[in-house]
This record gives structure tokens, sequence and C-alpha cells, in this order.
């Protein structure tokens, strides 16, 4: 089984929010379909019975990502069975005291349809239709840019990582080499310069002795100097 991290939308609070909103827009759109084709609103009880029914089974059906046609579908299942209970609840089940009445069952409803009633009907069942297809485009359009943003969160630090990753390492090296550099110019500062010793002009000896030098006259010691015959 799949970590939660890597299951996105089909797994943890976002499952749970994503089945309340599927739940909660099929009862609401079976109420107003309801009410808008004239025939009195459903009992409370039933349209909160009908809700939790309704999230539950769509609660099974966000365990993963589900294409255009299973979101209709899912939409058109919901409409037919949540107009079915609004139907019976709405007719009476028991006559008052006195008279007969008997449970009207779901083959019996399409045999006291008159002409004008199954005009209003198909009204109601092409308008009830537009609004399934408008609300199933609406969810299927929602959940798949939460998908979208589940895989980018997902994918987004991994890109980050892989540029921002190098770019660290350049600017590391980088500050190695100005500390080698620096290091370097302090060390060359704190000795003498050979250039100024090179560059210095060379001593040139005196003319005149100096010292013990001065004193003395003639051809050094040890020497003998011979002059030719005449």
């Amino acid at each position: 089984m799949l970590p939660i991290a890597s299951r996105g939308p089909a797994a943890g609070p976002t499952r749970v929010v994503r089945a309340v909103v599927a739940g909660g827009a099929s009862v609401s759109l079976a109420v107003a379909a309801h009410t808008a084709a004239g025939a009195a609103p459903p009992p409370a009880w039933l349209v909160l019975a009908a809700g939790v029914l309704f999230v539950r089974l769509a609660y099974g059906l966000a365990g993963r990502r589900r294409g255009l046609a299973a979101v209709l579908g899912w939409l058109t299942c919901s409409q037919l069975l949540a107009h079915a209970a609004f139907v019976l609840a709405n007719h009476p089940t028991s006559a008052a005291p006195g008279h007969h009445h008997h449970v009207l069952r779901p083959s019996e409803l399409l045999v006291e349809l008159d002409g004008s009633t199954w005009a209003r009907a198909a009204a109601m069942v092409l308008a009830h239709l537009a609004a399934v297809i408008a609300t199933g485009l609406l969810l299927h359009r929602a959940d798949r840019l939460l998908w979208a943003a589940a895989t980018l969160r997902t994918t987004l630090p991994r890109a980050a990582a892989r540029i921002v990753g190098p770019l660290a390492a350049a600017a590391a090296r980088l500050r190695r080499l100005l500390v080698l550099a620096a290091t370097a110019d302090e060390a060359s500062g704190s000795r003498p310069d050979d250039r100024n010793l090179t560059s210095a002009p060379p001593v040139r000896p005196r003319a005149q002795p100096v010292g013990r030098s001065a004193r003395r006259r003639g051809p050094p010691a040890g020497r003998v100097v011979t002059r030719p015959a005449v």
C-alpha cells in the first residue's frame, strides 16, 4: 500500500473533502431540480439521509483519480435515486380515517402521468441533464486542478533541489577560491619585497682608498718590479 503522501488527493483529509464536495453537490442538485419542477420540497431528514449516503458513496469512489465519464455517471445515478426517493416521500402513504388509499409503487408513477405532465417531465429531464453535465464538468475540472497541485507539490522540491544543488556547490567552490586568494595575498605581504632588492642600483667602489690602504704606497708585498736593461 502506498503511503498517504504519495497517493495525493486519493487519501487523507483531501479524500474526505472531495467526497463531501461530490456528495453535497449531488444532493443539492437533486433538491434544486425537484423543487424547480414544481414538486413540494422533500423532508429535511430525507435530504440529510441522502447527503450522508452520497458522501459515503463518493468517498469510496474517491480512492483514485476518476475521469469525466465516471463523474457524469455518478451524478446521473445519484440524481435518479434522489429524485425517486423525493417523489415517493412526497406522495401520501396513508389515507385519512374512513378513506381507502394504497401505497403508490414506483411503477405506477408512469401510469398516472398525462400529456402535460409528460411535457413537464421531459423539460425537467432536459434541464436536469444540462445541470448534471455542467456540475460534472465543474467537479471534474476542480478534481484535475487538485491532482495537478498535488503533483506539483511533489515534483517542485525535486526540481528545485536539482537546480539549487549545483549552484550551491559552485558558490562553495568560489568561496574557497576567494579565501585561498586572500590567504596568499596576506602571506606575500609579510615577506620582504624581492623586487625592490633587485631593482636597487649596485654599490660602486670608492675611488680613494680609506683606512690602512691610504697609508700604503707602492706595489703589493711579495711582487718584485724589474726594469728592462738600457
